[in-house]
């Protein structure tokens, strides 16, 4: 009996997930129509509000419905993640912080969320803890997907920021010896050898 209890109550989050989801496409496609409206008539500010308060909405709506959600399932460690993205997209860094630190927690979204979580450290300039989280998801990913790829290249950012440039060279070498178009590294890896060959002419 609690075994039915429970399925039935998955059942109900995945209807309700369903008639979420489906909300948000109905508003999305409002939003693309009036963009493209907008597009159109560029001058017009009666659109322009109606395309940032369709945008308010949606957003406001998707927080809504991940917040009840980790409300009533706090175990369930992937909304928490969905919380933290939607919490750093808004600016909430502390708040997203929070999230993600739990959301770390479940095998599903452990990845994702070290990642967002070392942007987040980042942004609020705690470069130390950025890199400690991005060094233990680099080892975690295996291989040279395009996520651990972004991976290295936010730690190279980060190495950047805090002014250890031999250890941010380090992470780009890594990236220019499989992908030498990826974004900026070939720019990045010219311009550190063109400084050397400055301080040793």
């Amino acid at each position: 009996a609690k075994a039915r209890q429970l399925d039935a109550g998955q059942a109900d989050v995945n209807l309700e997930r369903l008639e979420a989801k489906l909300t948000i496409e109905q508003m999305e496609r409002a939003i693309e129509q009036k963009s493209g409206e907008l597009a159109q008539d560029p001058q017009n500010i009666e659109l322009s509000n109606a395309v940032d308060a369709l945008r308010e909405k949606c957003a406001a709506f998707r927080l809504e419905q991940i917040q009840a959600l980790v409300q009533r399932y706090p175990n369930e460690f992937s909304y928490r993640y969905e919380l933290g993205q939607l919490l750093f997209a808004n600016g909430e860094t502390d708040a997203a912080i929070k999230e993600l630190q739990l959301a770390q927690r479940s095998p599903k979204v452990r990845i994702d969320a070290l990642v967002l979580l070392g942007e987040a450290y980042q942004k609020k300039g705690f470069l130390d803890l950025a890199i400690e989280q991005l060094v233990i998801v680099k080892d975690e990913v295996p291989g040279m997907t395009d996520q651990k790829k972004a991976i290295i290249y936010q730690l190279g950012l980060a190495y950047e920021q805090q002014g250890k440039m031999d250890f941010a060279i380090g992470e780009y070498k890594l990236l220019y010896g499989v992908d030498i178009a990826y974004r900026d590294v070939a720019d990045k890896i010219d311009a550190f050898y063109s400084k050397q060959a400055e301080a040793d002419a």
